[in-house]
C-alpha cells in the first residue's frame, strides 16, 4: 500500500528507520558484547569518534530496571545503528532488545528502490530485505588478533555476530557512496517536494504576478547553473 501511494502521487523518502526486535531475551546479543566491540574497533561501518554507550533507568513493575544503548553513526550519518533495551525504553510494554537502523538521503533510498521491486505479496521477502539491511549497517569484525590487516575480508567475523546474521538469514551492504540521481529521480522529486509548494504560490500571487515569479525564478537558476 505504501509503494503504491508512494508511486502515485511521486513521493521518495528522505529517512527510512527499521526495527529488528529479539523476544527471545535468553539468547539476544549482550550489550557487554556490543559495548565491547565498540570500545575496543572491531566493527566497519562508521567512524570509531561517533559511538555512543549510554545506560538508562525507569521505574515500572513496582522497582526499578536499568538499561543500555550502543550508537554506531552520528546524527548527520547516511547510517546509523543502535542497539537498546526496548524493553526498559518502553516501560515494560515491549520485551525485546532492539536493532535499529536509521537511514537518510541516498541510503534511504537505495533501501526504498529494493523494497519497491519486491512484490507486494510476497511479505517475506520485504521482511527479509529490511532485516538483512539492519544486520549489515554495521560489521562486527576481530581487528585484534590482525591489527595490521587492512583487507576487511581477511578478518575473522565475531562470533554473536555470526550468530545474529544466521538468525536473520543474511545480512545486505548498502553502497558507501552517494549514487548520481537520473533525470527521472528529479522529476519524482519535483513532483513530491516542489508542486504543492508552487500549487499554494499559484493560488496567493495569481496571474502575471505568477508568471512572473517562475521567470526569475528559471533566470536564477540559470544564472547559477553550471555545466560539466
Amino acid at each position: 500500500y505504501l509503494c503504491a501511494c508512494a508511486a502515485l502521487y511521486h513521493a521518495y523518502p528522505t529517512r527510512l528507520d527499521i526495527a529488528l526486535d529479539d523476544y527471545d531475551l535468553d539468547t539476544a546479543v549482550s550489550f557487554a558484547d556490543v559495548a565491547k566491540a565498540a570500545l575496543v574497533g572491531n566493527f566497519s561501518g562508521c567512524r570509531k569518534e561517533n559511538i555512543h554507550v549510554h545506560l538508562s533507568a525507569k521505574r515500572f513493575d513496582g522497582k526499578m530496571h536499568f538499561g543500555a544503548s550502543v550508537v554506531f553513526g552520528s546524527p548527520s550519518s547516511a547510517a546509523r545503528l543502535c542497539y537498546y533495551d526496548k524493553q526498559v525504553e518502553s516501560s515494560g510494554e515491549q520485551p525485546c532488545y532492539r536493532w535499529e537502523g536509521r537511514y537518510r538521503d541516498f541510503k534511504a533510498q537505495q533501501i526504498w528502490d529494493a523494497l519497491v521491486d519486491i512484490s507486494p505479496q510476497n511479505l517475506d521477502a520485504a521482511t527479509n530485505h529490511l532485516a538483512a539491511v539492519v544486520t549489515g549497517t554495521v560489521r562486527f569484525l576481530d581487528r585484534q588478533t590482525l591489527p595490521a590487516v587492512k583487507n576487511l575480508e581477511r578478518l575473522a567475523p565475531l562470533a554473536w555476530w555470526v550468530q545474529l546474521v544466521w538468525r536473520v538469514g543474511s545480512f545486505a551492504r548498502l553502497a558507501a557512496k552517494k549514487q548520481v540521481f537520473s533525470i527521472e529521480k528529479t522529476i519524482t522529486w519535483l513532483y513530491g517536494a516542489v508542486a504543492p509548494t508552487l500549487a499554494v504560490l499559484e493560488d496567493v500571487l495569481e496571474g502575471k504576478d505568477f508568471r512572473d515569479f517562475i521567470r526569475d525564478l528559471r533566470e536564477s537558476g540559470r544564472s547559477r547553473h553550471t555545466r560539466k
